[in-house]
């Protein structure tokens, strides 16, 4: 089959690609999206049920995020707050071992603060410029190592205070503390600092978070072409040669690949990426957890629930009153622990703070078995950051690695997305110069 020619192939079509494919594309370059899913977005989903529009993937979205921010204004798109949808909590409840306590939110709020507070004094001296994560490379080389509960350890906290902390914990980043980098804890905490975990976690975009992506992609002069998953990627001379299931085959300048580390395996790169990368792709990052949406028949408060690593779910809230119930998201830290799709097993694991609660259906995917993923977010294991990152990012002849595995700031998050889609579009804009192949969109001059 004879290859197709573009400037520059971009693999996936999340916020990261849409971004780079924008970025390229409008700078002159004829560039192709090529997209596995039958969808644009990514790692963020945008579903309807019960009415309304769910995220079952990426979410989170606050004016601490530049990147979000700009893109959130440049196509016109507003924000809304969860509180007003589900209405400020009545009761909070956690589970510790087999001990389920009730308390007030403020009680629950002051309890995990007593933890932040002593967080973020060292949050603030390794991670001083939060999108230069180097910047204080000796101070970060002490706490690297760690994970995220020999990090609690090391702070002196009182059992009770490092107990609800390790909870919070361990439903934010979808791992439990014994597998996530304390340095991650860390750099979570500088970036969005000057704000508190509850608010930045507290909007969503208001028409869906998918949509945004659409809008990115469709401001871009760039053909994109879904359900089209890339197998090889080879290194020649002049440039890079993708092969894609379908049995076609296409030649660029350069290839920006989007694939979450967890599954770059599943891509054949020839020859084998670096023993950097390598190691990184081998090691694999932190999280395994399930994120999902549950329906609950009959009348309840707003609430939020935590439980312990232990317990098949770590995390709930109430999200909307509907006709008959509410609808809750629950976070878990193990997805081989709970099949979403089974409500018996659902209903067990939530009856673990709720004894009567009837489960009448769930929304959500399943991301550690997507092959396009297999994983959520991503968390750094302890050591991966000062180990890998630079290598993770710097090219390889015409490949290039960008998406929230790859961020220097939000590392793990959209905002981070956004970023290396930004920073690799950039590298590629100076490494070729502008438009290169006969058939480009644009008569725009070469770009320095």
């Amino acid at each position: 089959m004879t290859p197709k020619n573009c400037d520059v192939l971009v693999v996936g079509a999340g916020f990261a690609g849409a971004v780079a494919a924008r970025e390229l594309s409008n700078s002159g370059l004829n560039v192709v999206v090529l997209e596995g899913r039958d969808r644009v977005g990514g790692r963020v989903w945008s579903r309807q049920a019960w009415g309304r529009t769910f995220e079952v993937g990426g979410q989170l979205v606050h004016w601490s995020q530049p990147h979000i921010w700009a893109e959130l204004t440049r196509y016109g798109f507003e924000i809304y707050d969860l509180h007003d949808e589900s209405h400020d909590f009545a009761t909070s409840l956690y589970l510790n071992g087999d001990q389920l306590e009730e308390m007030s939110p403020e009680e629950m709020g002051e309890r995990i603060g007593k933890g932040f507070k002593r967080i973020v004094p060292v949050a603030d001296n390794v991670f001083e410029r939060p999108y230069e994560p180097f910047f204080r490379e000796s101070e970060l080389e002490l706490v690297d190592h760690l994970t995220m509960a020999e990090g609690l350890t090391q702070l002196g906290m009182l059992k009770d205070e490092r107990d609800i902390l390790d909870a919070a914990l361990t439903g934010a980043f979808s791992a439990p503390t014994e597998n996530g980098a304390y340095s991650q804890c860390l750099r979570r905490l500088a970036t969005g600092r000057g704000y508190s975990t509850g608010d930045i976690i507290r909007f969503r975009v208001r028409g869906g978070f998918q949509a945004v992506v659409g809008a990115i992609l469709a401001d871009a002069s760039a053909e994109v072409l879904l359900q089209t998953a890339v197998v090889r990627v080879e290194q020649i001379d002049g440039g890079v040669r993708v092969h894609t299931s379908d049995g076609a085959t296409w030649s660029a300048k350069s290839a920006v690949v989007t694939v979450p580390v967890n599954a770059l395996a599943g891509i054949d790169f020839v020859p084998s990426l670096s023993e950097g990368k390598r190691a990184m792709m081998d090691e694999r990052q932190a999280t395994q957890g399930i994120m999902f949406f549950v329906h609950l028949l009959g009348e309840y408060k707003p609430f939020m629930a935590l439980a312990s690593s232990e317990h098949p779910l770590t995390w709930m809230e109430t999200r909307a009153k509907i006709d008959g119930g509410m609808i809750a998201q629950v976070l878990g830290p193990d997805a081989e622990r709970l099949d979403m799709a089974d409500l018996g097993q659902v209903q067990t694991a939530v009856r673990q703070w709720l004894p009567d609660a009837i489960v009448a259906g769930t929304l959500g995917h399943n991301w550690t078995a997507d092959p396009f993923s297999r994983q959520t977010w991503a968390i750094a294991r302890p050591g991966q950051l000062v180990k890998y990152h630079r290598e993770l990012v710097r090219p390889e002849g015409g490949v290039y690695l960008a998406g929230a595995d790859y961020a220097s700031g939000w590392y793990g998050y959209v905002e981070g997305a956004i970023e290396s889609g930004l920073a690799v579009a950039h590298k590629i804009r100076r490494a070729l110069g502008g438009a290169q192949t006969p058939d480009v969109r644009h008569d725009t001059a070469a770009v320095s």
